[in-house]
């Protein structure tokens, strides 16, 4: 008896495989924050980096970030100018390794609509073997500091979103991210998609702790204030 085979015929098995949807999966998986600050005041968002799996051999970077209103707004918030480069000596930081050896570099801030909302970090490594290994755990890219614009200060609320450019369409990369050959690692955020972190504007913790007593206080008050009092017995003179 003839068994029945379930092989296409070359012509017709490359033709199914053409059809097949394609998915190209990043090597590196960046994720930014996210980060909270007072109203008006400043503070950092990290960015981090890692595989998805294999170790990558990651010889240098450069990437974009801008910020953007996440709808209405009161204020306005940029990127410190100029940068603090405390982070190139941070243990988790991606080239700490070889540091002493290490081009490092705080970034730099720019303007793309408003003024310091672009910031470029970048690093490269001299050191031998010329690249570090980043595996499946997190290690830091860049802390960068970010503050409340002065004329028009950020407010209880508001929301903002850095996001990672990858191509502004001058015909360079924004972002790229080289191997010990200096080929480009494929990457993208942890869901797959762009590489995005959220800021929010919240109340400064002191500021939540004296609403909360005000409150308590004024909650006591008020049942004092409106405790009726009880009426007192009378004895009813004899007739």
């Amino acid at each position: 008896m003839r068994s029945i085979g379930t092989s296409l015929p070359p012509t017709y098995l490359a033709l199914a495989l053409a059809l097949l949807p394609s998915t190209a999966e990043a090597d590196l998986i960046l994720r930014i924050g996210p980060a909270t600050l007072g109203p008006g005041g400043s503070g950092s968002i990290s960015v981090f980096v890692r595989s998805d799996g294999a170790t990558e051999r990651l010889s240098s970077y450069q990437y974009q970030l801008v910020l953007r209103p996440a709808g209405a707004t009161f204020g306005e918030l940029r990127f410190g100018d100029p940068q603090p480069g405390g982070f190139l000596g941070d243990p988790a930081y991606v080239f700490v390794s070889s540091f002493a050896a290490t081009i490092g570099s705080p970034g730099a801030v720019g303007t793309t609509v408003l003024p310091g909302d672009t910031f470029v970090g970048n690093d490269f490594t001299t050191a031998a073997p010329g690249f570090e290994e980043v595996g499946p755990s997190e290690r830091l890219l860049g802390r960068i500091q970010l503050t409340s614009s002065a004329l028009l200060p950020t407010a209880i609320g508001d929301r903002f979103l850095a996001e990672l450019v990858a191509d502004n369409g001058s015909g360079v990369p924004a972002s790229e991210f080289l191997d010990d050959q200096f080929a480009p690692i494929a990457f993208s955020g942890p869901s797959g998609g762009p590489v995005i972190g959220s800021i929010r504007i919240v109340p400064e913790p002191g500021t939540l702790l004296l609403a909360g007593l005000g409150l308590s206080i004024s909650a006591i008050a008020g049942r004092c204030r409106f405790r009726a009092p009880r009426p007192s017995r009378t004895t009813s003179p004899a007739a």
